[in-house]
């Protein structure tokens, strides 16, 4: 995959069709309704296409859009109970920055996604209780990652993901889950997908599916393992009714649906629908806003995705989120590291105990099934 922190030579130029699929890359000029030709590209030449493709981009495209979100999880028996949001999204280039409230919630009620060009952070804040101590994560990615039930990533993959999939090579996408060890240690994985654009420009994505073909398990060492699973559909995103605003085109409907097997499976298209996030868009407008990426309390307790170690957090002062290499960081790491070896040495020295503990409660069943039989043996013999 390519660096997905630059852009270069992004300029409006010849509209262009696109469509990845697992077999390749499908593509066309729209010059010729969009499928004046076709190509079915095998992956080993799909290098060469893309560097002489002309690309599907607008420099410096900055535009608003704010909605609703309707999130409801499927349930087998019983009434579904649909959880509801609203939102906005300020996209400026490849930055952005997704806001979630969420309806009916007293507690932290509005979360955030931001994205500056090298980090992605998330945070949480009330603005009814003046809270003036943030706590969120950050991490090194474009893709947000599912937090909590807010589905700010799907308000990201209607309208911010066309710089992320614009640079994607091999039919792979980083999946909206992240993968949590007993240690501590948070990663990111990738996923088969088909995509395409929109064809009016911005050309933002319109069809998104993501296939699962393995279960992986993330060890304590970091390390990942995999068993192998028959491919099916995972996931599901449709965006439509699309709308012109200052000569651009944008969704004001779309949708994601999240499937797993079914037990009794029999084929890969045995599915069931496990979620379905709807959203819809009231506002939009072109050139309004930018996008503001220092954290809008003075204080915050961020913990690090970016570093290797796991479990760190970073006290931020200034609002402004530090390079790994800054000595916050690398403090923040060595206090997580020491702490981890603290809990470690506890736990080694707790193991005798529980050893002794455990052989306690052995004996202790041991006497209770003995005693009655060695009873009733000397009675016997009594008797006899």
């Amino acid at each position: 995959m390519k660096d997905l922190t630059s852009r270069s030579e992004l300029a409006v130029r010849e509209p262009c069709f696109w469509r990845t699929t697992l077999q390749g890359i499908e593509c066309g000029s729209f010059r010729n309704q969009g499928l004046g030709f076709c190509l079915l590209t095998p992956p080993v030449v799909l290098i060469a296409i893309l560097l002489v493709t002309p690309r599907c981009e607008v420099f410096g495209l900055n535009f608003t859009v704010a909605g609703e979100l309707r999130y409801e999880i499927q349930r087998p028996q019983g009434e579904n109970e649909p959880l509801f949001r609203h939102y906005e999204i300020v996209v400026d280039d490849c930055n952005w920055k997704v806001s979630v409230e969420l309806d009916r919630s007293t507690n932290r009620n509005i979360f955030v996604y931001q994205y500056d060009g090298a980090n992605l952070v998330y945070y949480a804040q009330n603005p009814t209780t003046g809270a003036k101590v943030l706590s969120g994560m950050v991490e090194h990615s474009l893709v947000p990652q599912t937090w909590l039930s807010t589905a700010g990533e799907f308000v990201w993959l209607a309208f911010a993901s066309h710089c992320y999939f614009e640079q994607v090579t091999n039919a792979t996408v980083w999946s909206f889950e992240a993968l949590r060890s007993r240690s501590g240690i948070v990663r990111r994985f990738e996923v088969p997908c088909e995509y395409s654009f929109a064809v009016e420009q911005p050309h933002l994505l319109n069809r998104v599916s993501y296939f699962t073909d393995k279960v992986l398990f993330l060890k304590d060492d970091g390390s990942l393992s995999a068993i192998p699973s028959p491919t099916f559909l995972s996931g599901e995103f449709r965006s439509s009714n699309f709308t012109n605003v200052s000569g651009f085109s944008f969704p004001t409907l779309f949708e994601y649906r999240a499937f797993r097997m079914k037990p009794d499976v029999k084929t890969t298209n045995d599915l069931s629908c496990i979620l379905v996030v709807t959203g819809t868009a009231t506002n939009l407008s072109v050139n309004s806003k930018s996008v503001t990426t220092v954290l809008p309390a003075s204080r915050a307790y961020i913990q690090d995705l970016r570093v290797a170690q796991p479990r760190t957090f970073v006290r931020i002062t200034n609002g402004v989120i530090p390079t790994t290499n800054h000595p916050i960081v690398e403090s923040a790491q060595k206090r997580s590291a020491r702490s981890a070896a603290i809990a470690e040495l506890a736990a080694k020295a707790e193991r005798p105990k529980r050893s002794i503990q455990r052989n306690l409660i052995l004996l202790a069943l041991a006497i209770a099934f003995v005693v009655p039989f060695v009873i009733y043996v000397l009675r016997r013999d009594r008797v006899a």
